[in-house]
């Protein structure tokens, strides 16, 4: 196939070239995680393991199909010629045609799997189904995203299996071996893999360095081959022991991404977001807050979403234009990677969707759940939340998320909007004509098709009388008197609630007039380098009106606002 050059930055470079056996990176947004670590890394593994097992590893498979997998198989694609349908098949077992080599130990269902043409298998694992990694045995391999996944997952279940294939590969020194990749963690479920840094191997990472250089000057100079191959068995001895842990911002990658770049987001981001974001700065977080018995541990999920991704494939035909050698079946990434809620398989399809907003002149919310009932007990599930920034406003925010929910319209067209005495206020929020937040949001979302009941739920609740309350809803609280629970306990989906799990963490707390007050005092500033939108309380305050709305103005189907008609 000859040769392709392509480009490494310094960061993935020095990865690329120390190639310990294990290494932790947190990269700030666009360093090319997956363009220029991930995807050379499983090269390599592939290349160098002939029949072996390796894995990678996803916070769900709707993240590893719609973001992890499409972007790595692309970048390996353009650095290394390899072709899917000619040295792998994706999502199924290379046809006996193709001619591939066929894994060390055997494998049996190759639904979630790799298939290179050398019989190296890789394996597709997602915390999302339970002990998707039980009972295998893998050689190297690497997470995905590694914030989202649970720490617990990480130990009891996947360090477990890196046993590697017995008296195979012992010189390869990423053996065994796992690399985790993640952007800085915003909450502190995430945290985990920052402490991984007390992991490293520095003693060894500086020996490892200086025994690199000096076989690159060995070889510049043309020392006998004998001396050169000794040195380099050295540097794998190394590589076998070392544990890199790396912390890289988005400049690393400058020559890729341009100073335009940088700077372009030095002015448009808030200090706090372009410091996580761009530089990669560890944020402090919030201790003394208005949820303090919030645990995104304990109170979020992760949705299996392993078999409507299977039922998302798609029978790829023999055309010139391709190459593709073999008619194969391999998933519709389109379709996968349509944003929409089409994957978010914990919607109750016979219910109706439950919304509250918050009205800002900087930034909207709105938060979406129904009301369930598991194992006996009445839940509020967070299906997701969304916002826009200005110059968007409320009426681009009701039609994304009518966008987003669209195939629940085939099911259950009944929207429940709980809206308090702050939306019956006027222009700030939604582009400045004059009508109330309450009637734009119903106007837009009833011409879009929804049946939309509009709750009022009067004035708002005291902030002390809510602090009180979420203490009892999330330490799940049981009605001594009664026996049965005072408020519905809350569930929140993880992969569709980043930023308001992070406001619920972080949300302050100050005291008041009237008892204990949440500490709104950045919310009306702008969007300035001080304190970014979406980490602030606006979106806390939709959230709390939704759960009021559920527990004390529960309604479902629609009922036309007085005075007002559509035609």
């Amino acid at each position: 196939m000859g040769t392709k050059p392509f480009y490494l930055n310094p960061g993935q470079r020095y990865l690329y070239e120390m190639m310990p056996q294990n290494a932790d990176l947190i990269g700030a947004r666009r360093l090319g995680k997956t363009t220029g670590v991930a995807a050379p890394y499983l090269h390599r593994i592939v290349s160098y393991m002939p029949g072996g097992r390796s894995f990678i590893y996803c916070q769900s498979f709707k993240q590893g199909l719609t973001r992890t997998i499409p972007s790595t198989i692309t970048a390996l694609e353009n650095m290394t010629g390899l072709k899917e349908g000619i040295h792998f098949y994706l999502g199924s077992k290379a046809p006996k045609s193709a001619g591939f080599g066929m894994p060390l130990t055997k494998t049996y269902d190759w639904e979630h799997c790799i298939h290179w043409y050398n019989g190296h298998v890789t394996f597709i694992l997602s915390q999302d189904v339970k002990l998707s990694a039980n009972s295998h045995s893998f050689d190297a391999g690497y997470v995905d995203e590694a914030k989202g996944t649970k720490k617990e997952n990480i130990e009891n279940e996947l360090i477990l299996t890196m046993s590697g294939t017995p008296g195979m590969f012992e010189d390869f020194p990423l053996k065994k071996g796992m690399w985790m990749f993640s952007d800085r963690p915003l909450t502190r479920e995430g945290l985990w893999i920052l402490d991984h840094e007390r992991l490293a191997t520095p003693n060894i990472k500086d020996e490892l360095e200086e025994a690199i250089r000096a076989h690159a000057l060995m070889t510049n100079e043309a020392w006998p081959k004998w001396m050169i191959q000794k040195e380099l068995e050295h540097i794998n001895h190394l590589r076998q022991k070392c544990h890199l842990y790396l912390e890289m911002d988005t400049i690393e990658n400058v020559e890729v991404v341009g100073v335009d770049y940088i700077a372009n987001m030095k002015r448009i981001l808030p200090e706090r977001i372009f410091n996580i974001s761009i530089l990669n700065i560890r944020q402090k977080r919030q201790s003394d807050g208005f949820y303090p018995a919030f645990e995104a541990g304990k109170h979020t999920y992760v949705v299996e979403t392993a078999d409507v991704v299977d039922n998302l494939r798609t029978v790829i035909k023999p055309t010139p234009k391709n190459r593709i050698r073999n008619t194969y079946e391999t998933w519709d990434f389109k379709k996968l990677q349509e944003h929409t809620s089409h994957l978010d398989l914990d919607i109750d399809l016979k219910q109706g969707l439950h919304i509250a907003f918050d009205y800002n002149a900087n930034i909207n919310w709105v938060v979406t759940g129904q009301r369930v009932e598991t194992a006996g007990f009445r839940k509020l599930r967070i299906l997701s939340s969304m916002f826009v920034k200005a110059p968007k406003d409320l009426r681009n925010l009701c039609r994304e998320w009518s966008d987003y929910y669209k195939p629940h319209q085939a099911y259950n067209r009944n929207v429940s909007f709980y809206y308090n005495q702050t939306a019956k206020q006027r222009k700030y929020a939604n582009g400045g004509i004059n009508e109330k937040f309450h009637e734009t949001i119903y106007r837009e979302l009833t011409a879009l098709g929804w049946n939309v009941a509009a709750i009022d739920m009067g004035e708002t609740m005291l902030h002390n009388d809510k602090f009180f309350m979420f203490i009892d809803v999330f330490k799940e609280v049981i009605d001594p008197l009664q026996m049965q629970q005072k408020y519905c306990f809350v569930e929140i989906n993880k992969e569709n609630n980043e930023y308001l799990i992070a406001t619920l963490e972080n949300t302050g707390r100050k005291k008041g007039y009237n008892g204990v007050e949440k500490d709104k005092s950045e919310e009306k500033k702008s969007d300035t380098e001080d304190n970014p939108s979406e980490l602030r309380t606006d979106g806390t305050d939709a959230f709390d009106d939704l759960f009021i709305g559920i527990n004390s103005h529960y309604r479902e189907g629609a009922t036309l606002m007085p005075g007002i008609s559509f035609r």
